[in-house]
């Protein structure tokens, strides 16, 4: 069993987020195809919000990103986050998906968050999986074929204090 750990993005890791996001099944997540410029421009934004994250093994090893996004300005939804995970290929199906909601939950309560959501393609089973069995919630659809993408399903979390 691979022990995951959540670490800061640092620019080591452009590389290896630059192949995670050549990826079709994280493509279809809404990133889309990118450039080289759109991926570095998008990789330093991560960078620079403490809040997302890279996680790793305990050597170090790229296992894949976490995204602690904003849900909106408004003040009712400062401690409401969207998570988003993206795991490389060669490391899914290992639970690591599992434990990086339980990282991200613990750490949510570190730093006042209060709700995570979080969404899938309507044909990723796997995604809707370890989001209802790690305290998601389904809770609506939403039809994104304007944007030419596939429906999205949400969930949410409460976060516990």
């Amino acid at each position: 069993m691979i022990k995951v750990k959540l670490e800061p993005l640092t620019e080591d890791d452009f590389q290896d987020f630059s192949e995670l996001l050549k990826d079709s099944e994280i493509e279809q997540a809404g990133i889309g195809e990118l450039s080289n410029q759109q991926a570095r421009d998008f990789f330093e934004q991560l960078i620079n919000d403490s809040l997302h994250k890279k996680l790793t093994d305990n050597k170090g090893t790229f296992l894949g990103i976490i995204l602690i996004n904003s849900r909106g300005l408004d003040e009712s939804l400062i401690n409401t986050k969207e998570l988003g995970i993206a795991i490389v290929q060669k490391y899914r199906n290992q639970g690591i998906g599992t434990m990086a909601i339980k990282l991200v939950s613990d750490y949510a309560k570190t730093v006042g968050i209060t709700e995570l959501w979080a969404a899938t393609n309507e044909s990723n089973i796997a995604s809707q999986k370890i989001f209802t069995n790690n305290g998601f919630e389904y809770k609506y659809d939403v039809d994104m074929s304007m944007l030419n993408l596939p429906i999205q399903k949400y969930y949410l979390k409460p976060i516990n204090r």
